[in-house]
C-alpha cells in the first residue's frame, strides 16, 4: 500500500513485497505517525529494532492517534503485518498508540506467521497486540510500564483464532497505570510456557482468560488490586491453568460460561484478600479438571483430599451419624465423596450400611451414616474422601 503524499515523510520505515534479505540495526525515533511498518516481503529476518516516541510530539496517554497508513487503528511503533521471523525488538513511548502490532491489517488476508526471539514494549499506551491471522511463536515478551488509558492491556491476543506459543512473559504495572487488565487472551489454542505477571499494586486484574483451548503451563501471578481478580476465567469451552496467586485483592475468578479445565491447580499463596470466587458453581465432572488450593489461613483445597473421624466404637447396631471434619474450599458435591472405614483396635467389626447422612455437607463437615451388625469391641475410623 502507498504511503501519503506529503511533503516530508510522516513515517519511519515502510516495507512492501521487495525481497531484502536480512535486515538489522533500525532505529526510529520521533515519527509524527507510524514508525516502523512491515508488509512485506514474507519470510524475511529482522534483528536489533529500536522505535520510540512514534506519534510524536502528543505526551498524553490518550491512545487516540489513528495511523495514517491504516486509519481504523490507532498510530503504532511496529506494525508486522506480513510473515517474518525477528530477533532482539524494543519499542518504546508511543503515548497514543500501541508498542507492537503482528496480524493481518484491515486492507489484507490470509495468515502472519510471525517467530520472535525477545520483544520488549514498554512505557507505550499498550504493549502487544496479536490480532486476527497471527500465528505466533515468541521465545520472551516483557512488556512493561504501559498506560492503558483505553483501558487498553498490555498484552492482547484479540480473538485470533490460529496456533500460538510464547515461552516466556514478564508484564509488570507502573504506577501510571489506569486500572486496564495486565494481560487479555480471547484468542483459542494459545500455550504460554511460563507467565509472571506483577500489577505493582495499582488498579488492574492480571490475566482475562477467554477463548478455548488456551493453557497457561506455570503461571506466577501478584500484587494485582483489581476486584474482579488477578486470574479471570471468561467464556471458553475447555483451558487449562497452572498458576499461583499472591498479594491481590481478589485472587481467580470463575465466569459463568468459563467452560471445562483440563489438568489445571490453582493455588491462592499468602496475602490475597480473596483466593477464590465461584468456583463453587462448578459440576462434578468440571471440577475432576481442576484443584483449588489456599494458603490464606488454614489449608484448604477443592479435591484431592481426606477428612477422618474420631474413634467409633461398634458398640451398638442401630445406625450412627458421625461427624468427619474436612477443610475443604468450599462444600464438596455428595457425588465427589467417597467413604471407607479404617481398622483402629479390637475385633474387626462388619457393617451393611456406609453412606453420607443426607445432603448437607459443608466446606468444614460431612456427615456419614454407619449402621454396625453386631455390638462388639471393634474401633474404626471413617474416611471421607474428596475427589
Amino acid at each position: 500500500m502507498p504511503l501519503p503524499k506529503r511533503k516530508k515523510p510522516v513515517h519511519g520505515v515502510y516495507r512492501d513485497q521487495t525481497k531484502l534479505g536480512n535486515l538489522s540495526n533500525i532505529k526510529v525515533f520521533g515519527c509524527v505517525n507510524d514508525g516502523v511498518v512491515w508488509d512485506g516481503a514474507t519470510d524475511e529476518f529482522l534483528d536489533k529494532i529500536e522505535v520510540g516516541a512514534c506519534g510524536w510530539p502528543e505526551t498524553t496517554f490518550t491512545g487516540s492517534r489513528p495511523s495514517l497508513i491504516e486509519p481504523g487503528r490507532r498510530v503504532a511503533n511496529l506494525t508486522i503485518n506480513k510473515s517474518v521471523e525477528m530477533g532482539w525488538v524494543h519499542s518504546f513511548g508511543v503515548r497514543e498508540g500501541t508498542a507492537v502490532i503482528v496480524g493481518t491489517p484491515s486492507y489484507g488476508s490470509g495468515t502472519v506467521r510471525f517467530k520472535s526471539d525477545i520483544i520488549i514494549g514498554e512505557s507505550s499506551n499498550a504493549g502487544v497486540w496479536f490480532r486476527q491471522g497471527a500465528r505466533y511463536q515468541c521465545t520472551t515478551i516483557d512488556v512493561h510500564n504501559n498506560y492503558g488509558a483505553n483501558a487498553d492491556p498490555q498484552i492482547l491476543d484479540d480473538g485470533t483464532s490460529l496456533q500460538g506459543s510464547i515461552v516466556s512473559i514478564e508484564a509488570i504495572s507502573g504506577a501510571n497505570a489506569n486500572g486496564q487488565d495486565i494481560i487479555r487472551l480471547t484468542g483459542e489454542n494459545k500455550t504460554i510456557s511460563s507467565l509472571n505477571i506483577n500489577g505493582g499494586g495499582v488498579a488492574g486484574d492480571g490475566l482475562v482468560m477467554g477463548g478455548n483451548n488456551n493453557k497457561v503451563i506455570s503461571g506466577d501471578i501478584r500484587d494485582c488490586t483489581g476486584s474482579n481478580g488477578a486470574l479471570i476465567l471468561a467464556a471458553a469451552t475447555q483451558w487449562s491453568v497452572n498458576a499461583s496467586i499472591n498479594s491481590c485483592t481478589t485472587g481467580a475468578t470463575l465466569e459463568a460460561g468459563a467452560g471445562t479445565p483440563v489438568g489445571s491447580r490453582i493455588i491462592g499463596l499468602f496475602g490475597n484478600t480473596t483466593d477464590f470466587v465461584d468456583f463453587d458453581a462448578m459440576t462434578a465432572e468440571e471440577r475432576k479438571g481442576i484443584v483449588l488450593e489456599s494458603k490464606t489461613g488454614p489449608d484448604k483445597k477443592s479435591r484431592e483430599y481426606t477428612g477422618i473421624s474420631a474413634n467409633v466404637a461398634a458398640d451398638a447396631t442401630t445406625l450412627k451419624t458421625i461427624s468427619i471434619p474436612i477443610a475443604g474450599e468450599f462444600p464438596p458435591l455428595p457425588e465427589e465423596v467417597t467413604l471407607s472405614v479404617s481398622f483402629v483396635s479390637g475385633a474387626a467389626p462388619d457393617y451393611s450400611q456406609l453412606t453420607i447422612a443426607g445432603t448437607t455437607i459443608t466446606s468444614s463437615n460431612i456427615d456419614a451414616y454407619i449402621k454396625f451388625d453386631s455390638v462388639g469391641s471393634g474401633v474404626v475410623n471413617i474416611i471421607a474422601t474428596v475427589g
